[in-house]
């Protein structure tokens, strides 16, 4: 599929320039068919009792309420009259309970719950669908991942063992972790039908 690549930079959390950005894309292309909310951040690794509020809304903020606004303004502004698709990227964290993972977890786990009742909401104008990555070794996580701890996420994640580990796909981080799948086409629909898309690609992650 042959098309045009167009960036807005902006905060993921921020409805205003969320807003922005929807607007953008309906001049420059026309449409808007698929919404990707993919931007994440756990700005906090640790047990939940002992997080503090600014990192739990963070975390919130951008994991969740991001996703369900964004959902929103591109409703109201081309898919309710139109059609199209939304895609979440959750995360399997949502499925474990993980001490340095606890907050972010809970905020993907209600994302998931989120992604069941748009779906429901949007019915049968738009399609509501959530992927939940396995666990991707990357120069931010790498730093926080004990042996152990690496070991246990390799288990967890399907399709990977420690008998036969996956190299990561960054070449700068060594070790093992999932192999990266192409969607499938049925993911995203027919290329006829799936012209404009918005993906929020940046993560704010800190650590």
């Amino acid at each position: 599929m042959v098309g045009e690549v167009e960036v807005f930079a902006a905060n993921a959390g921020d409805l205003d320039a969320a807003g922005a950005c929807v607007e953008a894309t309906l001049e420059r292309f026309g449409g808007l068919d698929i919404l990707v909310n993919n931007a994440a951040t756990n700005p906090y690794m640790g047990p939940t009792v002992d997080i503090d509020l600014p990192k739990w809304e963070k975390t919130v903020q951008v994991n969740l309420t991001a996703p369900l606004f964004w959902t929103q303004l591109a409703w109201h502004a081309r898919m309710q009259e139109h059609g199209g698709s939304v895609i979440n990227i959750s995360s399997t964290a949502a499925r474990y309970a993980q001490k340095h993972f606890s907050a972010y977890g809970t905020a993907k786990a209600a994302l998931n719950q989120l992604t069941r009742n748009l779906a429901q909401d949007l019915a049968p104008h738009v399609r509501v669908n959530a992927i939940e990555p396995g666990s991707i070794l990357t120069d931010a996580l790498a730093p926080h991942l004990t042996p152990e701890r690496r070991a246990a996420m390799i288990e967890r994640t399907p399709g990977c063992s420690s008998k036969r580990p996956i190299r990561s796909s960054n070449p700068r981080s060594p070790g093992s972790t999932t192999r990266p799948r192409p969607l499938r086409r049925t993911m995203l629909g027919r290329p006829s039908k799936a012209q404009n898309m918005i993906v929020i690609r940046g993560s704010c992650c800190t650590w």
